[in-house]
């Protein structure tokens, strides 16, 4: 059977040179049926047949399923969907399992290592803190030294003021007498 192509490609050239390596070739088609008069040998082949098992060639293309044998199909069916949903579950469950325990290491990892940090800056606080009053203390003590020693100038400033005054009403009072 040869092919032609020329209905398809204008041009040879283009047919020659398309991309496809290998040439189209249809698929057949089955034969059509030829339709003859009915066989008698046929029919008197087929009139024991109820005795006996029909030839596997007469048996019809679809088994014929009495309830029976269906209602063991679908329990059969049914119990395999079970235990694949069962499988698929217990799947599901031990990766939730999985997931569970990976996020659960990973917030007890994270909320360690906030703790830690939160120790460290509060321990850097505490030292900072007290370093700050050791100093404020420091200060506080310096200050007070430098308020005694202040007090105790002034006192000695009032006294000699006061000794200098008692000092020049005296000179005063002896040169009014003319004791000098």
């Amino acid at each position: 059977m040869e092919l032609n192509y020329s209905e398809l490609f204008d041009d040879l050239e283009v047919y020659e040179n398309r991309a496809i390596q290998y040439p189209y070739i249809p698929l057949q088609s089955p034969p059509k049926p030829v339709i003859r008069k009915p066989n008698e040998a046929f029919y008197v082949h087929l009139q024991d047949a109820v005795q006996e098992q029909y030839p596997a060639f007469v048996m019809a293309y679809r088994r014929k399923f009495n309830a029976k044998t269906t209602e063991q199909r679908h329990q059969r069916a049914e119990e395999c969907r079970k235990h694949f949903i069962n499988q698929r579950v217990d799947r599901l469950s031990s990766r939730l399992a999985k997931v569970a325990l990976l996020t659960s290491d990973y917030h007890a990892k994270r909320n360690n290592s906030w703790l830690t940090l939160r120790n460290h800056s509060v321990q850097d606080m505490q030292k900072h803190l007290h370093k700050h009053q050791l100093k404020l203390m420091m200060r506080v003590r310096q200050l007070r030294a430098h308020n005694k020693q202040v007090q105790k100038r002034s006192e000695l400033l009032r006294y000699r003021n006061y000794l200098t005054r008692i000092a020049l009403q005296h000179d005063e009072k002896r040169k009014r007498i003319g004791i000098f």
